[in-house]
């Protein structure tokens, strides 16, 4: 690792011990962008330290409020020095996010010698990491999506609610063109229906659902209606 390159991760690391970074998360994929989303609706975005690959609009807009750090070069992730580097102090959790295969073997060859939790989308899990899931299964934890991620962070971790308890999340695809209207999910209320086709405008829960909709939810426990919410999507 060059001097300068050196010197941005160090600093990113500084940061992260700064803000007392509980997680960190690697990744710049639309699962990422909605994870790191999520964070923002919860109010806790100043837990997490982001590795991304590459530069995105995305990112761009939120650097200025959550800890960021650009590594482009795949081959960056095979080398110890950057995660020595990093040093991740403080963190409890490593989440990996990426889709590509070789990043998430380096990955997870120089973190899951240490005392972090490392949690992986299964749908991205290589076999090897599914392997490992069975021999370590209190320290690498593999989810079907960010939901549980989130949950799993509540339950935890214990963060608590810094704004108003509504998040938005897009249509379950179970409910595509039906309302929401009769959707019982304890401790969770579907407020409105959240429509891009109307600039984001905010419709009523009687009518039936599209496929890029959001539900509007307001969460009347934070942990409780989390994990029901959870329950729901997780559910066939």
């Amino acid at each position: 690792m060059g001097f300068f390159k050196k010197r941005r991760v160090r600093k990113f690391a500084e940061k992260a011990v700064e803000q007392q970074s509980d997680f960190y998360v690697f990744g710049s994929n639309n699962f990422t962008e909605a994870f790191i989303d999520q964070l923002f609706q919860i109010g806790a975005e100043s837990k997490v330290s982001l590795i991304s690959d590459i530069k995105l609009n995305w990112i761009e807009e939120v650097k200025s409020q959550i800890n960021v750090l650009y590594e482009e070069k795949t081959e960056e992730y095979a080398k110890r020095n950057l995660y020595e580097t990093l040093g991740f102090q403080n963190a409890k959790k490593v989440i990996i996010l990426h889709e590509d295969p070789v990043i998430i073997q380096n990955i997870m060859s120089f973190v899951t010698g240490s005392d972090l939790q490392v949690i992986i989308l299964s749908q991205f899990a290589p076999p090897f990491v599914k392997y490992l899931s069975g021999q370590k299964p209190g320290q690498i934890l593999i989810v079907n999506n960010i939901f549980q991620i989130v949950n799993e962070l509540y339950a935890k971790m214990d963060l608590p609610l810094s704004r108003p308890p509504i998040i938005s999340i897009p249509v379950p695809p179970k409910l595509i063109n039906s309302s929401p209207i009769h959707v019982n999910i304890p401790k969770v209320r579907i407020l409105r229906i959240l429509r891009e086709e109307y600039k984001k405008k905010l419709l009523p829960i009687e009518l039936p659902l599209q496929e890029k909709d959001r539900l509007l939810l307001y969460l009347e426990d934070s942990q409780e209606s989390l994990k029901n919410l959870v329950d729901f999507l997780t559910k066939n």
